[in-house]
C-alpha cells in the first residue's frame, strides 16, 4: 500500500463529505423555513466543515484505513466532531462538568461505528447502505434538534426515532441496489455536495417566508409590543444609570414621551414563564408554561391569550420571537396568524457549538436572531401593512442574554466585565430600536419592556447547594437584578410624560391592552389594569401584593413584593426577608428580625389562606409597622423609609 498516496486519497474523500454535509444542511434549513446564512458567513465556515474531516481522512489515511472503513471512520470523526459542542452544553446544563462531554462525543461515536461494523460485517454493500444511512441520519438529526431546540424533549425523540428508522430503510434499499459494486465513496460524496449546493441559491429564494397579509381595516388602534429578554431596568440612562456614552438614548427618547412603571416585577426570571404570564395575564403556577416544575411545559391550549382577545377583537396578530424556548410547540403560538420563530445568524450551523466550546468563535454563538435582522423583519412587517390596519405585533430580542457578543466599536468604548460586555449589548440594542420605533405609525400604542433581568454577578454565593453552570445568568434566583424590568407606555397624542413609582406587575400589560382592544377579559386572571397608561387615576393602595415566581434551577421558590418588603420562599423551606427601599441589593437578610412580617407577606403566596383571625388586622399591618416605635432597625442600624410611594427600590427617579 503506498500510504502517502491512499492518506491524500481519503483526506479527499473527508473533504468531500463535510462540504457536502454543509450543502445538505443549509438545504434541510430551507425546507424547516429559516432564513439563508450570508455568503461570508458560509465562506468562514467552509475551512471547518471542509478541514476537519479532511484532516480526519489525512490520519486516517496514513494509519491504513481505505475503502468503505475509512468512509465509516470518517463519518464517525466528524459526527464526534459535531457532537462535542452540544454534548458539552448538555452536560453543562446539568450542573455537570462540560469536559464530560468533550469525552463522551468521541466515546459514543467509537461505539456507534464499532457496532456499526459489526452489524454489517456479512458483506461489503450492506456497509456502503449503512455509510450514507448513518450520513443522512446525521444530518437530519443535527438540523431538526437545533430547530427543535431541546434534543431531549419528547416531539424530539420521536422526530430521532423516525429518522433512525429512515436510515435502516436507506441501508437496506441502496445495499440491495448497489448489490457487489463498489463505488468511490469521495466521489460520490463530492458530485453529491455539488448537487446540494447548485440548488442552494434557487432554494433559499423558494425557502423565504413570506410576509403576512395586511391586516383589516379597524375602528381601535395599533399595538405593538416590544419585549427585551434581559432588560434590567437599572442599566436604562433615563433610570439614573450613568455612563458614557449612555446606554439607552433611543429607549430614553421613547421614555420622555410616554408613561414609565420604574418599579415592574416580572412574573418569573426566564423567558417562557414570564412571557407566558405577559400573554395570559396569570402567574406561572397558574399558567403552567415553563414552570420548576416542568420547564419546557408548553402553554395550555385551554389559556386564553392576548392574541386570542385581539383577534376576537379583529385585530391581525403577529410575532416575531428569537429566543429558544419561545418555539411554536411553547403555547405561545396560539391566537397569532403570523407567528415567526427564528433563532441564530440565519440559522445555527450544527458546527458552530463545537466551535465554540473549543474557543474557536468563527461567528458569533447566539441562540437567537440579532437585533439588526430582527428589526430588518419587522420594519418589512409594518411597511406590508396599510394605514387603516389594526393589529397587534409583538417583537422579541434576546440580544440581552449571553453570550455577549456586541460590535467591536462597543465593546471596545465600554470596558472591560461582565456589566461592561452588557452595556456594550444594550448600546447595540439601543441602535437597532431606533429604526424599529421610527418606522412605528405615529398613531400606534407603543409598550415596551423587559420580561426578566439577569445577573451580573451581584449575587454569587446564593444557594450554593444548588448544582448550576458557572456563567448562568438569568433564572436561578428571584433577586431584583433578574426581577425588575422597565415598563413603558407610549399612549399616541399624550401630551403628558408621567412617571410611576408603584410597584406593577410586568404582566399587567395583558390586562391594559384588552382595554384598547375594546375587549373583556373571560377568565380569571392576577393582573390589574395599568390605570395610569390609559389616563386614569389609580384609586388602590399603592402596596399592592406583586407574585413572582418559578426559576427552572434548584427548588421551587416564590416572591411576593409589597410595599418596601420583599418575602423570598423556597420549597426546602429557606425563607429570605428584604427591606428594598434601604438594601436594594438584597444583602441583609431580615427573617429573624421581623418574622411576623415574613408571616404576613407569606399569606399573599397563590394558595395560602390567611387565619380568620388575622383578616382583620392584615390590610393595615404593612403600615402599621411604620409608627414611631415600631420600624426594625437594619443590621447596619439604618431605618427604612416609611413612604412606599415616595422612593422606588433602586436608585433615584429622574426628573421627566
Amino acid at each position: 500500500m503506498d500510504r502517502p498516496r491512499n492518506a491524500f486519497k481519503v483526506a479527499g474523500a473527508g473533504a468531500s463529505f463535510g462540504f457536502a454535509f454543509l450543502g445538505a444542511e443549509e438545504l434541510l434549513n430551507f425546507a424547516l423555513q429559516q432564513p439563508p446564512l450570508r455568503w461570508m458567513e458560509l465562506l468562514s465556515l467552509v475551512p471547518f466543515y471542509v478541514g476537519i474531516p479532511a484532516v480526519c481522512g489525512l490520519l486516517l489515511g496514513a494509519i491504513g484505513f481505505q475503502g468503505i472503513a475509512a468512509g465509516i471512520w470518517l463519518w464517525a470523526t466528524f459526527t464526534a466532531a459535531l457532537l462535542v459542542g452540544p454534548l458539552m452544553e448538555l452536560f453543562g446544563g446539568w450542573g455537570l462538568p462540560p469536559a464530560i462531554g468533550a469525552v463522551a462525543a468521541p466515546l459514543v461515536t467509537i461505539a456507534l461505528t464499532v457496532g456499526l461494523l459489526f452489524l454489517t460485517r456479512s458483506r461489503d454493500s450492506l456497509r456502503w447502505g449503512a455509510l450514507t444511512g448513518v450520513w443522512a441520519a446525521t444530518t437530519l438529526a443535527s438540523v431538526v434538534n437545533l430547530k427543535i431546540g431541546n434534543p431531549l424533549s419528547p416531539i424530539a425523540l420521536i422526530m430521532d426515532v423516525g429518522i433512525a428508522v429512515m436510515a435502516v430503510a436507506m441501508t437496506l434499499a441502496i445495499s440491495k441496489a448497489l448489490d457487489n459494486r463498489q463505488p468511490r465513496a469521495g466521489v460520490m460524496a463530492f458530485l453529491f455536495g455539488v448537487l446540494m449546493w447548485g440548488l442552494r441559491i434557487p432554494a433559499s429564494s423558494f425557502g423565504a417566508v413570506p410576509l403576512p397579509a395586511p391586516a383589516a381595516k379597524g375602528d381601535n388602534p395599533s399595538v405593538v409590543v416590544i419585549i427585551a429578554s434581559g432588560l434590567r431596568a437599572d442599566h436604562l440612562s433615563f433610570m439614573g444609570y450613568r455612563t458614557h456614552p449612555p446606554t439607552t438614548p433611543n429607549i430614553d427618547a421613547l421614555a420622555g414621551r410616554s408613561i414609565v412603571y420604574e418599579q415592574a416585577q416580572a412574573a418569573a426570571p426566564a423567558s417562557l414563564p414570564a412571557i407566558a404570564s405577559m400573554m395570559t395575564g396569570m402567574i406561572p403556577s397558574h399558567h403552567d408554561a415553563g414552570t420548576n416544575e416542568a420547564p419546557d411545559a408548553p402553554l395550555p391550549s385551554a389559556a386564553r391569550t392576548l392574541a386570542e382577545y385581539a383577534k376576537g377583537a379583529g385585530y391581525g396578530t403577529y410575532a416575531l420571537v428569537t429566543d429558544l424556548t419561545l418555539t411554536e410547540r411553547s403555547g405561545l403560538a396560539q391566537g397569532f396568524d403570523f407567528y415567526e420563530y427564528r433563532p441564530g445568524i440565519g440559522h445555527r450551523p450544527v458546527m458552530l457549538s463545537t466551535l465554540d466550546a473549543l474557543g474557536v468563535p468563527v461567528l458569533p454563538l447566539r441562540h437567537y436572531l440579532p437585533a439588526d435582522r430582527l428589526v430588518d423583519r419587522a420594519v418589512a412587517l409594518l411597511g406590508s401593512q396599510r394605514s387603516d390596519s389594526a393589529y397587534l405585533l409583538v417583537v422579541q430580542f434576546s440580544d440581552l442574554l449571553p453570550p455577549y457578543v456586541a460590535p467591536d466599536e462597543l465593546v471596545a468604548s465600554a470596558g472591560s466585565g461582565l456589566a461592561s460586555a452588557y452595556d456594550a449589548e444594550l448600546r447595540y440594542l439601543d441602535a437597532e430600536l431606533q429604526r424599529l420605533l421610527n418606522a412605528i405609525p405615529k398613531d400606534t400604542w407603543i409598550v415596551m419592556l423587559g420580561d426578566h433581568g439577569v445577573s451580573l454577578g451581584e449575587h454569587p454565593d446564593a444557594y450554593p447547594e444548588v448544582e448550576r453552570p458557572p456563567d448562568l445568568r438569568f433564572g436561578d434566583t428571584l433577586y431584583q437584578e433578574q426581577l425588575r424590568v422597565p415598563l413603558i407606555v407610549f399612549r399616541p397624542r399624550n401630551l403628558k410624560p408621567v412617571t410611576v413609582l408603584r410597584a406593577v406587575r410586568a404582566y399587567d400589560v395583558m390586562p391594559t391592552l384588552l382595554e384598547i382592544f375594546n375587549t373583556k377579559v373571560q377568565t380569571s386572571i392576577d393582573a390589574e389594569i395599568l390605570t395610569e397608561a390609559l389616563g386614569r387615576t389609580h384609586d388602590a393602595p399603592d402596596d399592592e401584593a406583586i407574585v413572582s415566581e418559578a426559576p427552572f434551577v434548584g427548588p421551587k421558590r416564590q416572591a411576593v413584593r409589597k410595599g418596601p418588603w420583599k418575602y423570598i420562599e423556597s420549597a426546602d423551606g429557606t425563607q429570605e426577608l428584604y427591606n428594598l427601599f434601604m438594601d436594594p441589593g438584597e444583602s441583609n437578610n431580615l427573617i429573624e428580625l421581623e418574622p411576623d412580617m415574613a408571616t404576613d407577606l407569606s399569606y399573599e403566596l397563590p394558595g395560602r389562606t390567611r387565619p380568620v383571625e388575622q383578616r382583620q388586622e392584615a390590610p393595615d399591618k404593612l403600615r402599621e409597622h411604620y409608627e414611631d416605635g415600631e420600624t426594625p432597625k437594619l443590621p447596619d442600624g439604618q431605618t427604612p423609609p416609611t413612604d412606599g410611594s415616595k422612593a422606588p427600590a433602586d436608585g433615584t427617579p429622574q426628573p421627566r
